[in-house]
């Protein structure tokens, strides 16, 4: 029998999924415990058009993710920190300090941005490779001057 599993169950999948079982596990277990509903020609329809509109989303996000990587590649992001004399910040230049920056000077609104290295600590000029969604990657300049 069809269902669609309504809850997580164990061993068998995840909920909103759909499942083939044997009619007397569906009937003893999965429908009088209200875990999974038969799967109607509805039910899988909707189904399919959930997962094409999912797929459809990924492609988008993944278009918009190669889009910023062009965008960023070359990128010299400029900051200011209060250093020590021997050029030792005192406080870290983090992943979160860069994205906010690219948002302001730039325009780009990041979310979920990590950084390799993922701080910096001296003042200078440094090579870094941003990574975007697990799998973008750009490498960007980030320039740290001292405060006035």
């Amino acid at each position: 029998m069809k269902l669609q599993l309504l809850k997580n169950v164990r061993d068998l999948g995840r909920a909103n999924s759909l499942v083939e079982v044997s009619d007397a596990y569906a009937r003893n277990f999965l429908l009088p415990k209200r875990l999974a509903v038969p799967a109607t020609r509805a039910v899988v329809t909707a189904q399919a058009a959930a997962a094409t509109r999912q797929q459809r989303q990924q492609h988008q996000q993944s278009a918009e993710m190669t889009a910023a990587v062009q965008r960023l590649t070359g990128v010299t992001v400029r900051l200011h920190g209060r250093a020590s004399a021997q050029g030792t910040l005192f406080a870290a230049v983090k992943a979160e300090t860069i994205r906010q920056e690219l948002a302001r000077q730039f325009g780009l609104h990041l979310p979920g941005l990590r950084c390799e290295p993922d701080h910096l600590k001296t003042i200078g000029t440094h090579q870094l490779t941003v990574i975007l969604a697990d799998q973008h990657r750009a490498t960007l300049t980030v320039t740290i001057d001292h405060a006035e």
